[in-house]
Order: structure tokens, then sequence, then C-alpha cells
């Protein structure tokens, strides 16, 4: 079995046993705190798509209006954004290489802080 298949099904699974003696859990499921500037899974923080409402996004941007930052981002992504605190975190891969990785960012200046390659191989080449 895939690896990280096999990973994700132990933390799915296992989830509960991995809290640690002092967390409580208020259901069936740990209660994670996040900000309301965070956007901490898929769908953000009430995993429905909808930001909170003290949130005031800008309505139009360009190539100049309302960019805080621009950065390259290795790879090609395959995941949504997830941001929690002061970082960005996004899934990507290279095909060329075929590695794929996670990568992180500073949510003030959008400077790399880190890559980790999480599978390298085994890519399906088109047509296969």
């Amino acid at each position: 079995m895939n690896r990280l298949l096999v990973v994700c099904l132990l933390l799915i699974f296992c989830q509960p046993a991995l809290l640690s003696a002092g967390e409580k859990q208020a259901t069936s499921e740990a209660v994670i705190k996040v900000k309301s500037t965070d956007w901490p899974w898929w769908r953000g923080p009430q995993r429905n798509g909808i930001a909170n409402s003290n949130q005031n996004p800008p309505m139009k941007w360009s190539e100049t209006e309302n960019i805080i930052w621009k950065t390259p981002v290795p790879g090609r992504g395959y995941s949504s954004p997830t941001v929690v605190g002061n970082r960005i975190y996004l899934a990507s891969a290279d095909t060329e290489t075929e590695t794929q990785f996670v990568l992180c960012y500073d949510r003030a200046t959008g400077k790399q802080v880190w890559k980790t390659i999480i599978h390298k191989g085994g890519f399906s080449k088109k047509g296969n």
C-alpha cells in the first residue's frame, strides 16, 4: 500500500490516541482553536468556504492594486493554501523530479521559510 495513504489512514483513525493527556474532547472530535484571521484548512475556518464576518477582503485587485507581496511557487500546486498564525502552507509537486512537497511561507513577507519533500517517485505518465 502507498506509504502516504497508510500515514493518512493512521492519522484519521488514531487521532484521538495522539491527543496529549491534558487535552479534553468536547465531542468525539478534538476541538481546535484558531484565530479569526486564519484559514486553517480547506474551505476555511468553518469548513464552508466562507470567511469570518470580521474580514475585509479587497473587492478588486490587479497586478499592482491590493497586492501585499508576490513570490514564485515551485512546482505545480495541488491544494488551497492553509494559513495559521504568521505562516502559509502549500502542497506542490514537480513532475520532472517526481517529488511532492510542502512549502511554508512567511505571511507578512512572502519569503519561503522551508520546503519539505514528502514523496519521491512513482508519478504516472500521461496516457498510462
